[in-house]
């Protein structure tokens, strides 16, 4: 370990100006992404405190449609008993009933033991004072409720007034109340307050859950709506982050693929030697680990001075965990990414190919039977004869033979050998039994091998 740590600092202080290249562009690509995701996130909290919150009679308001009724609230099974839960406060009826005052909404109760909200007595209607003065509405007196559809009349004693959203309706009263205007029983608004160990997200997905089709209200819906309509907005800057670190990755390879052919010759010597494939895969990791790490501390330090001097100007910049978080991932990605192909190529690359500068293949392969079925050696595949097939391009032959007819070849020896892909790729042309080359035709790249039982019986 200790050997390719000096090996790294050796090839860092060889190529200093690369990697130094790749350091600078690393931690500029850090600071601005925690100056971008430090903004948004500011940008999404400011839109959010100007919107008010919804003044609601409990943590969460669930209602369904007026046709959809419920004779209770829905009771978790299964897993959900054991998982925490909002816990459930009251049940209630919301529907539109005919006043002296014109059409009002009006939610009737049915309060469980642990409901603490608004709450009138028996025979009692409380108003919203929200609504109140926009239809007239008195805080004292009698108030006289009917169904259209039954023409069916109630009237209740108006015992004051309480402090709620449009939501809740313009009066409140108790289901029991209410029950003389109905012509169906049930329940279509639930309200919960959340658990103290039970995040909001998390009681959201809960009611989801148990009302599928239902609208869920909780008193920071406002803010909810405001953030997520500006993250909607800016969601196309989340493809340009995506682009910043390709063009990061793409960078550093470069920076690292100029390194490796700038030591050849050294990583000729090193192998030479009897260095390792293991040891020349840590000697690039360490060396590339050293930059990232480098440029991630600048790009934070940038940041943090970047803060500093905005902060005097009014801006408000915050280093968040979680995003130097998602910062340190991202980088490290582009890293062992970038790191990945200048190690693949030393690794497989021989002495002589690092020495004269020849062509590394990063991809070989191995033929040992014809690819395409031609009738005219029916006979000989019959017999046992091995028979391959070289590429010919416009009559010229792309690769080279290593026997020619009357040669005697073995098990597992190379025939030929063609190159692909600018010499990224090879293939290599296997024997897979004893005998002699009997067939050679360079026209069509043809080479065919006699078992040698069959020479043997020749002779």
């Amino acid at each position: 370990m200790s050997k390719m740590l000096r090996l790294a600092r050796q090839r860092i202080r060889t190529d200093w100006r690369i990697y130094l290249a790749a350091l600078l562009l690393t931690s500029l690509t850090c600071s601005a992404y925690l100056i971008y995701q430090s903004y948004m996130g500011q940008v999404g909290l400011s839109f959010g405190r100007k919107t008010a919150e919804l003044d609601l009679l409990a943590d969460f308001q669930v209602e369904l449609a007026a046709s959809d009724l419920l004779p209770e609230a829905v009771q978790p099974t299964g897993a959900w008993k054991n998982r925490p839960i909002p816990e459930l406060k009251a049940t209630g009826r919301s529907l539109q009933l005919a006043s002296p005052y014109g059409q009002l909404s009006v939610l009737a109760l049915q309060p469980g033991t642990s409901y603490n909200g608004p709450l009138p007595l028996a025979g009692q209607v409380l108003v919203n004072e929200k609504l109140a003065s926009g239809l007239g509405l008195p805080t004292s007196g009698n108030l006289t409720l009917a169904n259209p559809e039954t023409s069916a009349e109630i009237t209740l004693q108006i015992a004051g007034s309480f402090s709620a959203g449009s939501t809740s309706g313009h009066v409140l009263l108790l289901y029991q109340d209410l029950e003389p205007l109905l012509t169906n029983s049930g329940y279509n608004v639930f309200l919960y307050d959340g658990a103290d160990q039970l995040k909001p997200q998390s009681a959201l997905d809960a009611l989801n859950r148990f009302y599928p089709d239902s609208l869920i209200l909780t008193s920071q819906q406002a803010q909810l709506v405001a953030q997520q309509a500006v993250r909607d907005t800016y969601q196309g800057f989340g493809n340009l982050v995506l682009l910043v670190f390709v063009f990061l990755t793409l960078g550093v390879l470069t920076a690292l693929m100029l390194s490796f052919i700038d030591s050849k010759r050294e990583l000729s010597v090193l192998k030479s030697i009897g260095l390792m494939p293991r040891e020349l895969w840590c000697l690039f990791l360490f060396s590339g680990l050293a930059t990232a790490v480098g440029g991630f501390l600048l790009g934070v330090g940038l940041t943090y001075g970047a803060s500093r001097v905005m902060e005097t100007r009014g801006v408000a910049i915050s280093l968040l965990p979680h995003h130097i978080l998602s910062l340190g991932w991202r980088v490290l990605l582009a890293y062992v990414l970038a790191i990945a192909a200048p190690a693949g190529l030393a690794r497989r690359a021989t002495v002589n190919q690092l020495l004269y500068d020849q062509p590394i293949p990063l991809f070989s392969n191995k033929v040992t039977i014809l690819r395409r079925h031609r009738q005219l050696f029916e006979d000989e595949l019959a017999q046992g004869w091995q028979v391959v097939q070289l590429p010919v391009i416009e009559g010229v032959l792309e690769g080279f033979v290593f026997k020619k007819e009357g040669d005697q070849v073995k098990v597992g020896e190379v025939l030929a050998f063609s190159p692909g892909w600018w010499g990224l790729s090879y293939t290599e042309y296997v024997a897979t039994i004893d005998g002699e080359v009997a067939i050679w035709r360079e026209e069509s790249g043809i080479l065919a091998i006699k078992p040698k039982a069959d020479n043997e019986a020749a002779h």
